[in-house]
């Protein structure tokens, strides 16, 4: 096994950012706190997101006390998939899986946007990353960026745009 590991997420993880080999065949697709953030060499999940922009409040994670995170259940809703059905997202934050907190501080060794042709899904409505930040990350990386409506859960909520993206990369158009 690679010293190269993207941090692992909470929930699902959706395919809203793929990382593609030179035969353009899909490598992988990852999510966040993470779906869209992309850490550099010597980065982690808690180095982008530790200063969110000015008025901006952050996901409802629950301090540790274990070493392990998780979302709020009250508030996991309207945070990670505020335009799914209330049932759906009711089973979403019983359904959270803990985050070790190594993989939030982890840092990663070779960014794979670096070397790997990318692309990303910025969604506008994403109340657990602000969707500025996901722009700064996918310019910085220098990306093909897509965007559309929806929260977190973009993956469920319009899962047409997220297989549209894919098919994009699958056949190596930006």
């Amino acid at each position: 096994m690679s010293a190269e590991r993207e941090p692992v997420g909470l929930g699902p993880p959706p395919p809203t950012r793929t990382d593609m080999s030179r035969n353009h065949a899909p490598r992988s697709f990852w999510h966040s706190v993470r779906r869209m953030v992309s850490p550099d060499k010597a980065e982690s999940v808690q180095t982008l997101v530790a200063h969110p922009p000015e008025g901006v409040i952050g996901p409802p994670i629950l301090p540790s006390t274990d070493g392990f995170l998780r979302m709020d259940r009250d508030q996991f809703a309207a945070a990670f998939g505020a335009d799914l059905p209330p049932a759906r997202a009711r089973f979403l934050a019983d359904a959270q899986v803990p985050w070790g907190m190594a993989a939030f501080d982890g840092t990663i060794a070779t960014a794979s946007w670096r070397s790997k042709p990318s692309w990303y899904l910025v969604a506008t409505d994403d109340r657990m990353i602000p969707p500025a930040a996901q722009r700064a990350m996918a310019l910085r990386v220098g990306v093909s960026v897509s965007q559309c409506a929806g929260s977190h859960a973009i993956y469920e909520s319009d899962p047409a745009a997220v297989a549209a993206l894919i098919e994009r990369a699958a056949l190596g158009r930006r």
